[in-house]
């Protein structure tokens, strides 16, 4: 008898420890915090291209606008004032200058990059004498231009300003089929420490 009540004894301590435990085990300070969330999104580079629009001499700067079914082509004095074109059309005069100032623009969302131009004189041999990128821009491939540094968000980079015919030149040879164009590109800046490297590493042969 005095056996069996040891043996509960020793049972009902057992239970008591292990409430003992359990109680301290549910005594610890605890506390947790808010998911924090990854959200994502993509970065991108846009860039766009176009030119002032001027006379078919490209002489003055002008608007243009549609009266009674004709053209109306108005010249302006600020560059400013004046509409913005994708190409002009020029009438070619022997030694004569004219205006084109293709600008690449990059837009108001994109992310850092370098740019390039691509210069393309599709006409006869001897007919432009000059036809000349403004400082800042530097050959990194075959008629292709590189910026000097790296722009950004709303920046507008002009290409060239104008070009001049030949004094001698055959402008006779020219026809419709014959251009200057010019081309842009954009490669983000991030990743790449010069623009040679990045056009060699983007659309470069």
């Amino acid at each position: 008898m005095k056996k069996t009540k040891k043996i509960a004894a020793l049972m009902l301590a057992a239970v008591m420890l292990v409430s003992a435990t359990v109680a301290v085990t549910v005594a610890y300070l605890t506390s947790t915090t808010d998911v924090v969330n990854n959200t994502f999104t993509v970065g991108k580079v846009v860039i766009t291209l176009d030119e002032t629009k001027v006379d078919e001499y490209g002489e003055n700067w002008v608007t243009e606008e549609e009266v009674s079914g004709e053209t109306v082509v108005t010249p302006v004095q600020d560059k400013k004032d004046a509409d913005r074109t994708m190409g002009n059309e020029y009438k070619l005069v022997p030694g004569h200058n004219y205006k084109k100032d293709p600008t690449i623009h990059v837009d108001e969302e994109s992310e850092n990059c370098w740019i390039f131009a691509e210069i393309t004189v599709n006409v006869p041999e001897g007919v432009i004498a000059d036809c000349s990128v403004n400082e800042g821009w530097t050959l990194v491939d075959e008629n292709v231009y590189a910026w000097k540094e790296i722009v950004s968000a709303e920046d507008d980079i002009e290409v060239f300003d104008d070009f001049t015919v030949a004094g001698d030149a055959n402008v006779e040879q020219v026809t419709k089929d014959h251009a200057i164009t010019i081309k842009g590109y954009a490669v983000q800046a991030d990743n790449f420490a010069t623009a040679q490297i990045a056009w060699n590493a983007t659309f470069g042969a």
